[in-house]
């Protein structure tokens, strides 16, 4: 949002407005401080004079035909130091007695940012430079040198005599402070703020004393209805004035109009355009203005015809839709609702009769069909975000007035149409209101000093109207500007952001345990680049072939306005994600590479009757051949580095058993070379043995990859982030096995056990017996055989490490734990101590 120091001025009377340079720039600091205090970031300040310094107003006094150049004129030039210079200047429009803009020799010419010099052109010395509009940086360049229409003497600076001498702010608005796009809503918040006194809205204050006695206002209640007829047919528009004006000369905008939006970054047309952009920015309200001789018949504000076309101001061809609004006539779209007119109803050189519109669109409405036709304009950044729905028939009054005071003509008639949630608003009169308690206040202000007394008028300079006040709580009504305000908390910030948050007491944060901080992100980020794992970060959007691939089974959960049109589902895994580096990563030529990410993940079950559920995954792929090392050759990545990769992540977080199987396993695996871990996580003595999925491991199946152009073999693992997978590295303290002095020593057993039953359930079954005695540091196969057993029977070793702790065990400690190991794998795994 741009405005100026000047504008600023029309709504904002500040104690001291400065007048000379040094008295603007401190007023111009002052109101960046405060904006920023009361939450509006100032981007830039910048300075129209800063970039036309050099520049200065100069009379041509006579001229001369070159000697030796046709086209060449020799001009002499009052510049007001009492001296007439020698300029040598080929514009065709150069003439005696035209006022234009002069550069002296070593002043920078705008253009090309270079001091200009003295030269001789054919001969003759020129000293100095006339300059064109191009030259200077004006965007509405003509033919010819600067042609001036001013009073100003020779000598004056080109700024101050074009009124461009002003400060241009840059204010950055957050989304929800639509009422802060407009010079009214920024002076304000600044009257609210105490920098000054909101000024009465002045229709005529850029007009002559003397010709403001010849100006009426206008009072659109004193006229009839407008002689083209309006309805609305959508919920989409609550209301829409037009009125028309017969007779009206569009001619060039007066200076200070085209001053104004050039100093903002807008380009001057025409008068009656020119007046709409500039209520825009000034009140708020978007407006338009159509040629009436170009309507047919009656208005119509209605949602668009499938496949309906129009030719917009920026001359671009729109086909619309039917979730689109449209103002039309009898026999065409005229505009995009609260986006851009269209070019066959537009104002021009030619247009005598207009009709004037001022309306209130649907702000989500206007935002989709933006987003979809890929328009922005000022409208559309106003509407989008809400306008004030009672500064409409101001805006009317206040633009019919400039119309009449700058075009002439007459007024014949303004009509007021209202949808039936138009009417119904109109028909409740009462405004929303909240109360704000002294409790809420103190609880979450932060300051013991705030008081119903001291902070009622700060929302009251808001513009909240107090209803009810007392020692206790205050209930305000909500102004019809701000839409982001509906509950005590709202009060509270408004109250605070204007009091300043810098004037907030200070208070140490509480001390938190190292423990209570954990983070488990930052924990398994560290295990993961210890395993030489490098992070990455991916949106969690997928295309319709994507989903397809890893969501089987799952209704999709889809996004309404998503960022790319082509990749509207959220991911229900981070898997092809990740594929898509791979698939980077191998056009560019990498051999290997080990990458992850930890974020959330999408579904909405089976059958999509649930809602959706986010949850955080670890996810992780190697990809290629890993490079050779002297322990081993170079190979491609496998199932079983992927696993480690697993049992790694299990075993740093303390998990006390899990174990390897394929039920539940996703399609989107080599089903012969994957696997699902299972376990109990945060199992704990006396608990319900009940299996949980603790993540899955493998290679990615080969139809994935030739779908993804992926010619190198890839291996990934996902693990979902629980609490219970953390449940027993949070509460579990330091192992005294690791801190014993005494010897270790290993037993080993053979078991015999069904050949259907998982290695990993016996190792599990083994290892559970130190739940009890912690005296088993780990469990190791070391083989595994089914000749001479039974059909259907194999043999399976373990070796089994035990670290004392208190003492030395002798051969009874020995047996007793022999025997535990024995009985559990027995009651757990149906194994049998296999006889030698």
């Amino acid at each position: 949002m741009k405005i100026t120091y000047t504008w600023l001025q029309d709504h904002l009377e500040m104690t001291a407005n400065g007048q000379t340079g040094t008295e603007v720039q401190a007023a111009v600091q002052a109101i960046v401080d405060k904006l920023c205090e009361i939450g509006f970031e100032v981007e830039s300040v910048e300075d129209f004079a800063d970039q036309l310094r050099d520049i200065t107003v100069a009379l041509v006094e006579r001229i001369e035909k070159h000697p030796q150049a046709e086209r060449l004129h020799i001009c002499y030039v009052n510049d007001g130091s009492g001296q007439t210079l020698q300029i040598v200047c080929g514009a065709q429009n150069v003439r005696a007695g035209m006022k234009t803009a002069l550069v002296h020799v070593g002043g920078i010419v705008p253009q090309s940012g270079e001091p200009l010099k003295q030269v001789k052109i054919r001969n003759v010395e020129s000293c100095g430079m006339l300059c064109s509009a191009e030259e200077l940086n004006f965007e509405d360049a003509q033919p010819g040198i600067l042609d001036l229409v001013t009073d100003a003497a020779p000598g004056t600076p080109l700024a101050s005599a074009m009124g461009l001498d002003d400060k241009v702010l840059t204010i950055s608005v957050t989304p929800n402070r639509g009422d802060c796009f407009s010079v009214r809503g920024i002076a304000r918040e600044l009257a609210a703020a105490g920098l000054g006194k909101l000024k009465e809205l002045d229709f005529l204050q850029h007009f002559k004393k003397e010709d403001q006695a010849n100006i009426r206002k206008v009072d659109i209640t004193q006229l009839g209805d407008s002689a083209i007829p309006v309805s609305i047919t959508t919920e989409n528009c609550s209301f829409f004035y037009g009125a028309t004006v017969d007779n009206v000369r569009n001619c060039e905008s007066p200076a200070w109009l085209k001053n104004r939006l050039k100093c903002v970054g807008q380009r001057p047309i025409n008068a009656l355009v020119d007046i709409t952009n500039f209520l825009n920015f000034d009140i708020g309200q978007p407006l338009h203005v159509y040629d009436a001789a170009m309507i047919q018949g009656k208005i119509t504000i209605r949602q668009a015809k499938r496949e309906e076309q129009i030719t917009a101001l920026n001359k671009q061809i729109y086909t619309l839709s039917e979730e689109m609004m449209v103002v039309a006539d009898d026999s065409q779209p005229l505009t995009i609702a609260g986006i851009m007119g269209g070019e066959s109803s537009g104002s021009g050189d030619n247009t005598t009769r207009i009709f004037f519109e001022a309306a209130l669109f649907d702000p989500v409405s206007v935002a989709k069909t933006g987003q979809t036709i890929g328009l922005t304009s000022e409208s559309r950044m106003r509407f989008e975000r809400g306008v004030d729905p009672e500064i409409a028939k101001t805006a009317v009054e206040y633009g019919l007035t400039l119309v009449t005071a700058i075009c002439g003509g007459t007024i014949t008639g303004c009509s007021l149409a209202k949808s039936d949630a138009g009417k119904q608003a109109a028909d409740t009169l009462s405004q929303p209101t909240v109360c704000l308690t002294l409790s809420g206040l103190l609880a979450l202000g932060g300051n013991d000093a705030l008081t119903i007394a001291n902070s009622a008028p700060i929302l009251a300079a808001l513009g909240f109207n107090i209803r009810e006040q007392n020692d206790e709580h205050v209930v305000v009504s909500i102004p019809s500007w701000r839409h982001d305000v509906s509950r005590e908390e709202d009060l509270i910030e408004e109250i605070l952001r204007i009091r300043g948050y810098n004037n907030l007491p200070t208070k140490p944060l509480p001390t938190i345990l190292q423990e209570q901080c954990l983070c488990k992100k930052s924990t398994v980020k560290k295990w993961l680049c210890n395993r030489g794992f490098n992070e990455v970060y991916t949106l969690p959007f997928l295309n319709s072939d994507e989903f397809s691939a890893f969501g089987e089974g799952m209704a999709p959960v889809k996004v309404l306005s998503p960022l790319n049109v082509e990749m509207p589902f959220l991911r229900p895994s981070i898997i092809p994600s990740l594929l898509g580096i791979v698939r980077t990563s191998q056009s560019r030529n990498y051999k290997y590479g080990a990458i992850y990410e930890i974020e959330s993940v999408f579904s909405c079950g089976i059958g999509g009757e649930s809602a959706p559920i986010e949850r955080v995954v670890i996810s992780g792929v190697r990809f290629g051949k890993r490079p050779r090392h002297w322990l081993e050759q170079a190979r491609n990545v496998d199932v079983f580095d992927v696993k480690a990769d697993c049992e790694d992540i299990f075993e740093r977080c303390m998990v006390p058993s899990c174990e390897v199987g394929t039920a539940g396993l996703p399609a989107y695996y080599h089903p012969g070379c994957a696997g699902v871990f299972t376990g109990h996580p945060s199992k704990t003595a006396g608990a319900a043995e009940i299996s949980s999925v603790l993540g899955f491991f493998g290679e990615v199946h080969p139809r994935i990859l030739a779908n993804f152009g992926i010619s190198v073999p890839v291996v990934a693992f996902e693990i979902p982030l629980t609490d219970e997978l953390f449940a027993n590295y949070e509460n579990t303290t330091v192992n005294p096995c690791v801190l014993s002095n005494l010897q270790q020593l290993t037993r080993d057993f053979a078991f015999v056990l069904d050949e259907n039953i998982a290695a990993g359930r016996l190792v599990a079954a083994v290892s559970a017996v130190s739940a009890a005695d912690p005296l088993i540091q780990s469990v190791q196969i070391f083989d595994v055989f089914t000749d001479g057993l039974a059909s259907g029977k194999k043999s399976v070793a373990v070796q089994v490490t035990i670290q004392p702790v208190a003492k030395t065990l002798n051969e009874e400690d020995l047996k007793d734990l022999s025997e535990k190991i024995i009985a559990n794998v027995r009651a757990k795994v149906g194994g049998e101590l296999r006889s030698s």
